[in-house]
C-alpha cells in the first residue's frame, strides 16, 4: 500500500536522470554510527538545542553494548557532509537496570546518528518519542507504540530530513503488535537559509501514516516494509512526502 502526505511545507526530489563521471577516491576507516561503547548517545533535544538534557534511556544507549540491525543512511543533497544514519536500535533495551547487568527493560527504537563531517565520525541519538522520553520534544512525538524500528529516510532540496519506521508494541504491556507507521520531520534550525551544516537537525514532530489494528501478534493488521522518498522534482508534486509499506 502506498499513501501520498502531503507536510505543510514546499519539498523537492530527484527521480530525473544525472550524467556521472566516475571519481577515483581513497576510501576511509570504518566509522561507529552508534556510539553505545565510548562517546555516548546524545538526545535529539541537546543535539538540535544544546541544552543539556538526558534520560534513564538515553544514559544506558551511552554503554549499553546492545545491538543494532536494519539500518538506513541518507546524504543531505545541499551540503554533503551531512549524513543521518538510523538503525533498530536496541540500546535502550537495558535501561534501568544496574549498569553492566543487561537485563532487558526499555525500548527498542530508531536512531538518529548524524555526521557533519562527510561521514568522519558521527554522533548518535534516537528519534523522540520513546518511553522513558520527558524532553520538550516527547510531547511533539504523536506516536502510541512502545517499541519502533524498521527505519527509513530521504531529504527534501530545503534543508529537512523525513524518517520513517515501523512501530509496535503495547506500552501498556499486553501482546498486542500495534503495526503503525510513523514520519519524524526534522528541519533546518534556521531555516531554510540557515547554514546548510545545521540541515535535518532539529525535530519538528512525528506523525501516524497508517494505523495497525491492536491484537494478539501476529493477529490483526499489521503494516510492514516501509519506503519513503520525497519530491524534489521542482514541479506541481513538490511538496509531497511519498511513504510506502
Amino acid at each position: 500500500m502506498t499513501r501520498r502526505v502531503s507536510v505543510p511545507f514546499a519539498i523537492v526530489v530527484a527521480l530525473g536522470l544525472f550524467a556521472t563521471t566516475a571519481v577515483a577516491s581513497t576510501p576511509g576507516s570504518d566509522v561507529r554510527l552508534t556510539n553505545d561503547t565510548s562517546g555516548g548517545y546524545v538526545s535529539a533535544y541537546t543535539l538540535a538545542t544544546g541544552v543539556p538534557y538526558t534520560d534513564d534511556v538515553i544514559d544506558e544507549c551511552s554503554i549499553a553494548r546492545g545491538r543494532q540491525n536494519e539500518p538506513a543512511i541518507e546524504v543531505d543533497p545541499r551540503d554533503g557532509r551531512v549524513l543521518v544514519g538510523s538503525s533498530n536500535d536496541y540500546c535502550g533495551v537495558y535501561a534501568g537496570s544496574p549498569p553492566g547487568t543487561f537485563v532487558a527493560g526499555g525500548p527498542i527504537w530508531t536512531g538518529y546518528y548524524r555526521s557533519e563531517n562527510g561521514g568522519e565520525s558521527f554522533r548518535s541519538s534516537l528519534i523522540p518519542g520513546y518511553p522513558g522520553d520527558t524532553s520538550p520534544y516527547a510531547a511533539l512525538a504523536k506516536v502510541r507504540t512502545a517499541s519502533a524500528g524498521d527505519p527509513v529516510a530521504t531529504w527534501d532540496s530545503h534543508g529537512r530530513l523525513f524518517a520513517g519506521a515501523e512501530s509496535s508494541d503495547d506500552p501498556a504491556g499486553s501482546k498486542k503488535g500495534f503495526g503503525d507507521e510513523w514520519v519524524a520531520t526534522y528541519d533546518n534550525p534556521g531555516g531554510e537559509n540557515g547554514s546548510t551544516l545545521d540541515d535535518g537537525k532539529r525535530f519538528v514532530g512525528s506523525t501516524i501514516v497508517a494505523r495497525g489494528s491492536s491484537a494478539p501478534f501476529p493477529l490483526g493488521k499489521f503494516n510492514d516494509k516501509t519506503a519513503i522518498q520525497a519530491d524534489r522534482t521542482g514541479t506541481s508534486c513538490e511538496g509531497v512526502v511519498y511513504f510506502a509499506w
